[in-house]
């Protein structure tokens, strides 16, 4: 069997073996979850596996990007039983002068990087396939521009690919922070948003993986993609951004994806994760603010609910209970510093920002920001402007008290609140990524937060006896919240004036639960 260079960062392998075939594509496939719910899998088109390789008449074609994209030759890691009789090596990177460009650029930086920031950038600059993991706090945004200053004086044109429109302007920001020279920035072209020009035509972009979707035939004119946040690699336009020949393709996450396909779909675009630091070591080096998470069990009236609601109904109910609204309503009213409430569904945001501030939401008013400075309840949804987002931003950043419903797609990724005091989930996921993701927003250090920080979790209980689908996403929840080491906290609550109803009883603890305090008296 032969590995050959099928471009500067991809391999295919050519065998005319079946057993061989057959082994690899065991390998490298996995199954999607859910997947028996979909109509191809259900009607026997599909088994329910994404594959990363497919065999066709005797050969291994790589798809979806090739799976092996390494700097040195073919990934044995996976295929350590597989005998090669050629490895087609790829080109090897050049970086001898990494020290010299740290010597000069570092005196012209605010401040020092950590070692943990300059061990990612070395991760990036030393092949041209990377995927450094920084857990959220990490000071991602330097890195990024590190990175960027090494490749630029290289003579390199750029892209950097962020997950949110928000971030286009927050990244450039950052950069003219770090104290980034006028030749730089003048050479930088924003895309996204009310950044409407997509035209690749600057030597560096910092566009969203959306925007390029129009332009993605130009993408091939650049030396290197940056994808900042790059769990979001699964989506398929960001794959088709990554499978353009470009010779170097970076990426920096804050956590893995749990889910065995996704995960597959991250390295087969980027390359093997490289674990550079975790939020535990974040927080002992006194770099992120010990998080406590408090989980709140609300229990609706039995005459208001029935057993059995399928998931949507369910979401309907939970977002429409009058109650609830109450509870979230005063709730929010109580808590003390900057909250952020996050939300899935759009029309839920928007009730609660009604609930709390008595105004039901036009699509002008949802951009209006001195209105909700009036009220200091402000609103961020997907269809917010970019400049308004920076305008609740900034704000969020010089005031001690305010509350921000958003959406857990626009504020679980890479919107930097230092001041951020509570975390409340007032929707059901359990996605890892998002789940981790918000809850790094919150950890980040600013000294008028205290030593402590809180996330709420909101859980919807019924009284019958089969488990909500909120529920039973709070115990995967519960097992993330565990996995990072985060205290947990527990308290019932019955709605609304049903007193008959019995409080719902948690079925799995952990040693690390506490007693509820009287935060929430």
């Amino acid at each position: 069997m032969t590995a050959l260079k099928e471009s500067e960062t991809h391999l295919d392998v050519y065998t005319q073996d079946k057993e061989t075939v057959l082994q690899i594509d065991s390998l490298l496939k996995a199954k999607r979850p859910d997947s028996e719910h979909e109509g191809r899998v259900q009607s026997g088109k599909d088994d329910g596996y994404t594959r990363f390789y497919q065999a066709k008449n005797h050969k291994v074609d790589g798809v979806m990007g090739k799976y092996f994209k390494v700097p040195y030759g073919f990934k044995k890691r996976l295929l350590d039983n597989i005998q090669f009789d050629t490895v087609e090596e790829l080109p090897k990177v050049d970086n001898s002068d990494v020290m010299d460009f740290l010597r000069g650029i570092l005196p012209t930086l605010p401040f020092k990087p950590y070692k943990h920031q300059l061990n990612a950038f070395m991760a990036l600059t030393k092949t041209k396939n990377a995927l450094p993991i920084v857990a959220t706090g990490g000071g991602k945004s330097l890195i990024a521009y590190l990175a960027l200053r090494y490749f630029y004086k290289h003579s390199k044109k750029l892209i950097l690919v962020v997950p949110t429109i928000g971030l286009t302007d927050q990244m450039f920001q950052d950069f003219k922070d770090y104290n980034a020279p006028e030749a730089f920035l003048n050479d930088i072209k924003l895309i996204g948003g009310e950044n409407t020009d997509k035209t690749l035509n600057a030597n560096i972009v910092i566009s969203t993986w959306q925007s390029l979707k129009k332009v993605m035939k130009d993408v091939k004119k650049y030396d290197c993609i940056l994808v900042d946040e790059a769990h979001q690699a699964k989506a398929d336009v960001l794959q088709e951004i990554l499978d353009q020949p470009v010779p170097f393709k970076l990426g920096m996450t804050g956590s893995m994806p749990i889910v065995k396909v996704d995960a597959m779909a991250l390295e087969q675009s980027l390359g093997q994760p490289n674990r550079i630091i975790n939020a535990r070591q974040l927080m002992d080096i006194n770099l992120l603010t010990d998080t406590i998470i408090m989980s709140i069990f609300l229990t609706h009236p039995r005459k208001q609910t029935r057993s059995g609601m399928k998931y949507q109904k369910e979401v309907q109910f939970i977002r429409e209970s009058l109650p609830r609204q109450d509870f979230v309503k005063s709730f929010l009213q109580k808590l003390k510093g900057v909250t952020v409430a996050l939300y899935n569904v759009t029309a839920h945001g928007e009730d609660t920002f009604e609930s709390l501030t008595g105004v039901k939401l036009t699509n002008k008013l949802k951009s209006d920001f001195e209105m909700m400075k009036e009220h200091n309840v402000f609103f961020m949804s997907g269809s917010t402007k970019s400049s308004v987002r920076e305008q609740i931003r900034l704000y969020l950043n010089t005031c001690k008290n305010a509350v921000v419903i958003g959406q857990f797609s626009v504020l679980s990724t890479g919107i930097n609140i230092p001041r951020l005091k509570n975390l409340v989930f007032l929707s059901s996921t359990k996605s890892y990524t998002l789940v981790l993701q918000a809850i790094g927003r919150i950890m980040r250090l600013h000294e008028d937060k205290g030593d402590k920080v809180y996330v709420f979790d909101l859980v919807d209980m019924f009284t019958y006896a089969k488990d909500t689908y909120s529920y039973n996403h709070f115990t995967t929840r519960e097992a993330y919240y565990q996995s990072e080491g985060h205290p947990i906290l527990e308290r019932n609550i019955v709605l609304g004036i049903d007193r008959n109803a019995p409080e719902p009883v948690k079925k799995t603890t952990n040693k690390g639960t506490l007693k509820a305090n009287s935060l929430f008296d």
